[in-house]
This record gives structure tokens, C-alpha cells and sequence, in this order.
């Protein structure tokens, strides 16, 4: 099932006729042990406590009608190994098929790199004990010890798989307010003047401007500041402050992203943004994108890591 999981997210697909494939060894499993799924409870009840006497054997699977005694734990840890095999090719060819490693991709990467090294201890037991007279209780223990080691490292430091959770940015869509009559024609005309605002901020970036005021900008851009102040509350739905706070975040998050200022302070990165001062950086950084930008920065240093 873990090799059809990693097959079907590599290969974004459903299942396949042939998937039923991989069932043959649970086929052979069955057919082998028919006779005794058949017998009555008692019978069942029977073998079970015999079995109980003697873990070693009931381990191996030595009541087996065509195999020899030991054919099962040898045939489980072969296919089992082939099968990690499989989904180490199948993920380095993905990953190599990738024109850049995405966030995303980096925590699916991550989490598929700890499953694998997960199996592969498992598998290491599995040779060991092929290799060895070590007891079958030593064996189960060190199973429990596994697992119970795994767990504890998932459960405290879930960032090794998921990466931190950051929540989505909040969705600021344009609307109309409630009770405000647009004419087709006037929607046309905020819309047209919504347009050129929007390229001139993105042209000259007055945002990054410290203290940088709707009569500024209405200066810049010739149109009166009542009205920008109408269109903006008319179409977005806040005021000229949040409007170039908006895009003073954008700009920040877009340089983080790409690598810059990452020995800066976030004083000094407030201060490139166009804010006086480091709180209402970070209350604006909250209120677009959902988190604060101390939490973002972490995130992207943990995935900037060599070799993360």
C-alpha cells in the first residue's frame, strides 16, 4: 500500500486494473493457509495456544502446506525490500522530473524521505534476525522500541514531515458595499481608475515611501483624493492605509521569497516596507497574510537549510 501511495502521487493518478497485482502474494498467503481458516474454534483455539508455546515457530509461519518452515519470514523481508527499493527509485526520478523544489514539494519530500528511513530500519531488524539466532522477543522488542521512537520524534517535531502550518492569507476580493448604487458606467470608470493606480504603484512603488499619504498619491496620480478614497471603499471594501499596507506586505513577502534580507533585522525590513516602526509592520503582516512575519521567516529558513 505505501508503494501504490507513492506510485499514485508521482504519477497523479487513480487506481489501475492491474494494481490488483501486488494482491498475488495475499492470494498465495490464503490458498497456502485455506485448511486451517476452515477449522471449527476449537481447533482454532487449539493451534493458537500451541503456537503461544512456541513463538519462534509461530513467528515463521511453520504450519505452512507448501513451503518450507522459515519460506515466509524470508519471502515477507525480500518483498518488503524490493518494495523500498521501488519507492526510492520512483521518488528520486520524481523529484529529478521537477523544474523547481516547491515548499510543497519539500514537505512531501521530507515526510517521504522519513517514511523510508523508518522501512529501512525495519528492514535492517528484518536481516539481522536472517542472519542471526537473536530470540524472537529481542526481535519484537526492538519492533516496539522502533516504533515507540518514531512516534515520540513525529509527535514532537512535526516540522520534520509538514513543515510549520502556517494558515492561508487571508482572501481581500473586491466588493461592492452594501447600498451603493453603481451605474454600468460608473463601475467602468472605478474599475478603468483602479487600473491606473494600481500600475503606477507597481511602477514607481511610492508604497515603500515612509508615511506616504492619499493626498501624496493623489498628486501622483491626478485624481482628486475623495475619489480614491470612494473607489477603494467602494470596490475593496477598506481605506487608502489599508490599500498601500496591502501592497507594502506583498512587496515583503515577494523579497523574502526570493532570499533578500535575510540578515536584516525586522526593524530594518519594516523600515524598506515603507513603515515607521516594527508594530504596525507586524500588524499589517498579520492582517494579509495571517501569521506573523517572525513565524515566516522561520519557515522559509527551514526550507532554505542545504540539503532541507
Amino acid at each position: 500500500m505505501s508503494f501504490l501511495y507513492v506510485v499514485f502521487f508521482t504519477q497523479r493518478r487513480s487506481w489501475k486494473w492491474y494494481d490488483l497485482l501486488h494482491l498475488i502474494p495475499v492470494v498465495i498467503y490464503i490458498a497456502d493457509y485455506w485448511d486451517i481458516f476452515l477449522m471449527p474454534a476449537a481447533e482454532k483455539k487449539l493451534l493458537i495456544q500451541q503456537g503461544m508455546s512456541h513463538l519462534d515457530g509461530m513467528m515463521e509461519f511453520r504450519d505452512s502446506r507448501y513451503f518450507g518452515p522459515h519460506f515466509y519470514w524470508q519471502f515477507r523481508t525480500t518483498l518488503f525490500s524490493l518494495y523500498w527499493v521501488a519507492k526510492v527509485v520512483i521518488m528520486v526520478r520524481w523529484l529529478r522530473s521537477q523544474g523547481s523544489i516547491t515548499p510543497e514539494i519539500k514537505i512531501w519530500r521530507n515526510w517521504m524521505i522519513s517514511f523510508l528511513i523508518c522501512q529501512f530500519a525495519m528492514l535492517i531488524i528484518h536481516y539481522i534476525s536472517l542472519v542471526t539466532s537473536i530470540h524472537f522477543l529481542v526481535i519484537s522488542g526492538l519492533f516496539v522500541a522502533l516504533s515507540l521512537l518514531i512516534t515520540l520524534v513525529i509527535f514532537f517535531y512535526p516540522s520534520i514531515l509538514y513543515g510549520l502550518n502556517l494558515p492561508e492569507p487571508p482572501q481581500l476580493t473586491p466588493k461592492i458595499q452594501p447600498g451603493v448604487q453603481l451605474t454600468e458606467e460608473g463601475k467602468q470608470k472605478m474599475e478603468k481608475a483602479i487600473l491606473k493606480m494600481e500600475a503606477l504603484l507597481e511602477e514607481k512603488k511610492n508604497f515603500l515611501i515612509e508615511g506616504y499619504s492619499v493626498h501624496d498619491f493623489s498628486k501622483d496620480i491626478n485624481i482628486p483624493a475623495y475619489q480614491i478614497s470612494k473607489i477603494l471603499a467602494t470596490l475593496k471594501g477598506f481605506g487608502f492605509v489599508d490599500y498601500i499596507n496591502q501592497k507594502r506586505i506583498k512587496f515583503c513577502v515577494a523579497k523574502l521569497d526570493e532570499g533578500a534580507w535575510s540578515t536584516l533585522t525586522l526593524e530594518a525590513i519594516a523600515f524598506e516596507c515603507g513603515f515607521s516602526n516594527r508594530n504596525t509592520f507586524t500588524q499589517a503582516f498579520i492582517k494579509f497574510q495571517g501569521y506573523r512575519p517572525s513565524m515566516y521567516r522561520r519557515r522559509l529558513k527551514k526550507f532554505n537549510k542545504p540539503g532541507a
